[in-house]
């Protein structure tokens, strides 16, 4: 069975109609956040991915029409780790609805907390093997569709740390000083 371009893109569009299609239902039916895990699916980069069979959409100049080079300043760039928890890379929203963006916030809050498999006290414990000082906060966030926990450390001279954990397993993926 040869598998093309076409059909990796219909393929994906009746995933998106199905999950968006369930996404409308649930908000639909339902006046309280959930704490059911949120499904997320994982999509191949068709732009740059040589195991795809088919025309190779990078080698193409023309298929980057309408992009222009300097608005790829703006998008931010993809951490140098990669975590064992994945979801879908989060959507900057607009804040013009205060409501709506704290809405969608604790959402993806109750999602990242239920994708978590380490306590917030695990990944303090890990972040204080890795820079010995005291806790001063601990996130949980969604960096690039890694789930992770950041955890800010002070060591004895006061510097600050910010050092990424796993949110799968509290393994440490970076270390930066702030």
């Amino acid at each position: 069975m040869k598998v093309t371009k076409r059909s990796v893109y219909a393929g994906l569009a009746g995933v998106g109609i199905l999950l968006g299609a369930g996404g409308v239902a649930a908000a639909a039916t339902s006046s309280e956040t959930s704490s059911a895990p949120v499904a997320t699916v994982q999509h191949a980069d068709l732009t740059t991915d040589p195991s795809l069979p088919g025309d190779d959409i990078a080698d193409n100049p023309e298929s980057d029409e309408g992009h222009n080079s300097d608005d790829r300043e703006d998008v931010e760039t993809s951490p140098a780790y990669t975590s064992s928890v994945q979801t879908e890379p989060e959507v900057e929203s607009d804040d013009s609805n205060d409501d709506a963006a704290e809405a969608a916030e604790a959402a993806e809050d109750v999602a990242l907390t239920a994708l978590a498999t380490v306590t917030p006290e695990e990944a303090s414990a890990a972040a204080l093997e890795a820079e010995p000082g005291t806790v001063d906060d601990v996130e949980l966030s969604n960096e690039s569709g890694n789930v992770v926990y950041e955890v800010e450390v002070v060591d004895a001279k006061g510097a600050e740390f910010d050092v990424i954990i796993d949110a799968g397993d509290a393994s440490v993926l970076a270390t930066q000083a702030d």
